[in-house]
């Protein structure tokens, strides 16, 4: 009998010492910010948190607060902070207290304070096209030697890029955020009607962005073309979700001589937008492909906090996509009451092919008609010129696609 209790005694302890040995103790492999407001813990089981269970945020999380956490009794939670919006390359710490437990066991993790970092993907904020023609001739589609050129600017430092243009992988020298260029000789007999062109960059962090994929439509006419298209092409995510993603395609024109300027998007999904910051629009609408958006009056100063978000009809969120730093120059003073957009007079007759400030406001004021539906370039392209035969048509104008005294008249008294 007396061996039998020390038999289950032993048998105690040993059952004592491999739970002790075994329990499941969260551990925090991955730590990132991954939005504006986001940042994701990836840890090695399935963990239970709540919001006071993280506390003393530092670096670029200082001062903020948890107010939610999302995926809990998962490998993955997600921390929605407060405050204005994380920039792309934030960093941090925060400390992760004795609260957090295992799904399996409720083994509990010790107070520890870890580095947060960042994990917010870079994007392109702008692009650009051009075509240097190998003779006066125009460009010489059937001979070659035209040396196409895009350049393109992403939103923070960029530690690596990846360009291809017409199939060929190319170097594209810059520094820091950009503008960086690369450069294209069309070889000869090609026969290249449009050059397609791929843009992919990588932060110093290695978060890598959406790949951007357009064309250039050439011309033989010897005037100087511009991207036609210009798309994001967006990998899904590593979680094997469908998250919607958002890319920009063109930025806010810095400065901007009207209170109400335009911006353009890409997003992957139909759903409903949320803009933060100083930039709001009256339509919170989002179709899939290019969206362009016209915001509501601005103050005279610079505008650096704008982002937003789109939210698709299954209620998944996508990335944040943060509006470059722009100036708005009216050079009214202030923009209570009516915008410049109102004021502009148009003293000269334009045509395709011109350029200027005056092209730009022609394009701003037939987006707000809903007639133009390309981004502001302050080139009289194809697209503006399809505009303006469609505003001439509307208002009863002869429809020459020149915007002449008649035009002239009808847009100044607006």
């Amino acid at each position: 009998m007396k061996l039998f209790k020390i038999f289950l005694s032993a048998l105690a302890l040993l059952v004592v010492y491999s739970a002790t040995a075994y329990a499941a103790v969260p551990a925090l492999q991955t730590a990132k910010i991954t939005g504006p407001h986001a940042v994701t813990l990836t840890f090695t089981e399935p963990t239970v948190a709540a919001a006071v269970d993280f506390t003393n945020m530092t670096g670029d999380l200082s001062g903020r607060t948890v107010q939610s956490v999302s995926g809990i009794n998962t490998n993955v939670l997600v921390l929605t902070v407060d405050g204005q919006p994380l920039k792309p390359n934030a960093i941090g710490s925060i400390v992760l207290n004795s609260g957090i437990y295992s799904t399996s066991d409720n083994s509990r993790m010790g107070t520890t304070t870890r580095s947060v970092a960042d994990g917010q993907a870079p994007s392109i904020v702008s692009l650009s096209a051009s075509v240097l023609a190998a003779s006066s001739q125009g460009f010489a589609l059937d001979k070659g030697g035209d040396i196409v050129t895009v350049s393109f600017s992403a939103n923070e430092l960029i530690d690596a890029s990846v360009v291809t243009i017409a199939g060929q992988t190319v170097t594209a020298p810059g520094a820091g955020s950009g503008p960086y260029s690369a450069n294209y000789t069309i070889p000869a007999s090609s026969g290249l009607s449009t050059v397609p062109f791929t843009i992919s960059v990588r932060d110093a962090s290695q978060n890598t962005s959406p790949t951007f994929s357009g064309f250039i439509s050439l011309s033989a006419s010897g005037v100087a073309p511009t991207p036609v298209s210009t798309t994001p092409v967006v990998t899904t995510p590593a979680s094997g979700t469908s998250q919607p993603q958002i890319s920009q395609i063109y930025p806010v024109p810095t400065p901007s001589q009207t209170a109400t300027p335009i911006y353009t998007f890409y997003s992957t999904t139909a759903g409903t937008a949320t803009y933060v910051g100083d930039c709001t629009t009256n339509s919170s609408a989002v179709a899939v492909g290019t969206n362009t958006v016209v915001f509501n009056t601005l103050a005279e100063g610079d505008h650096s906090n704008c982002a937003l978000t789109v939210k698709d009809s299954a209620g998944a969120t996508s990335n944040t996509l943060f509006i470059p730093e722009f100036t708005i120059e009216t050079g009214s003073g202030s923009v209570e009451g009516e915008s410049t957009a109102k004021k502009f007079q148009f003293t000269r007759d334009l045509r395709l092919n011109m350029t200027g400030e005056d092209v730009s406001e022609l394009q701003r004021r037939l987006t707000k008609e809903g007639l133009y539906k390309g981004p502001v370039t302050g080139k009289f392209g194809a697209l503006t010129r399809a505009a303006v035969v469609a505003y001439q048509k509307k208002n009863k104008l002869k429809q020459l696609g020149v915007v002449g005294p008649g035009t002239r008249k009808l847009l100044n008294q607006k």
